[in-house]
């Protein structure tokens, strides 16, 4: 059972990215919505509890707070929605990804995991990227917001937690 909605211009699939991923069918728009993650919200300790991998597909929402599924029965295709630091999707609000580009099809959707991370625990996330591109800043974490220039362009792709974040500096 699935918590969260793709769109049916887009399947998830086999990725070289990391083993699953979603990919346009049929050509989007830039602007066009094409996933909204859905989940349980749950506070850091009720996180830390979970396996691997939910704990791999939640976001923050908010300090404290995190969205995502509380057990693997309930990883669905709009959990794959892969990282990468040049990304053809960000975030808009707290669950909805748009399209930054024109997206054709057969391509690899892809958001910058760094615009819904945020610290939750002492030494913060922190991931080995993998998406290959020019751009790669090699590691993925929870302070990537703490950058100006990550900051300037992602910015109206944050996610409100983030922003609430650069909001309090």
């Amino acid at each position: 059972m699935s918590l969260s909605y793709l769109c049916p211009k887009v399947v998830t699939r086999k990725s070289q990215v990391d083993g699953r991923g979603t990919f346009a069918v049929a050509p989007i728009r830039a602007g066009e919505m094409v996933a909204l993650f859905g989940g349980h919200v749950y506070d850091v300790a009720t996180f830390q509890k979970l396996s691997p991998q939910v704990q791999a597909v939640a976001i923050s929402i908010w300090p404290g707070f995190l969205l995502g599924p509380i057990g693997e029965d309930e990883l669905g295709d709009g959990d794959f929605v892969n990282h990468s630091c040049a990304p053809n999707c960000g975030i808009r609000g707290q669950i909805m990804v748009v399209a930054l580009t024109d997206i054709a099809v057969g391509a690899e959707l892809t958001f910058d995991y760094g615009t819904v991370l945020i610290d939750h625990a002492d030494g913060g996330f922190q991931m080995d990227c993998r998406c290959g591109t020019p751009e790669c800043r090699g590691k993925v974490t929870s302070d990537d917001w703490k950058d100006p220039a990550f900051r300037a362009r992602y910015a109206g792709y944050l996610s409100v937690a983030v922003q609430a974040l650069i909001d309090a500096e």
